[in-house]
């Protein structure tokens, strides 16, 4: 965490920052987020989503056919800013 602010400090250039999570790291990436927003005054947008992910299983033997596995997980996207973000997005906060 400490990283992720002195890279937020204006001689770094960076405004923003992104947290992605997936599964059962979204409740880490929430956690993250709100340490984060207590250690400096900032802007958020949330989203969640569903992803695919797609699992291909090849055979070891000859004569096997392919398995793919299909499956949807929640996914998370958190923005940090500085700087104000739309307040009209339905995430804002």
């Amino acid at each position: 965490l400490g990283t992720m602010m002195r890279h937020t400090k204006k001689e770094h250039g960076a405004d923003r920052i992104v947290l992605k999570a997936m599964g059962r790291a979204v409740n880490k990436a929430v956690t993250i987020a709100e340490i984060i927003k207590r250690k400096a005054p900032l802007h958020q947008i949330t989203s969640i989503d569903s992803c695919e992910l797609v699992d291909v299983f090849e055979p070891l033997e000859e004569g096997l056919d392919r398995v793919e596995s299909r499956r949807y997980v929640s996914c998370m996207t958190i923005v940090l800013s500085k700087s104000p973000l739309d307040q009209k997005h339905i995430g804002y906060q």
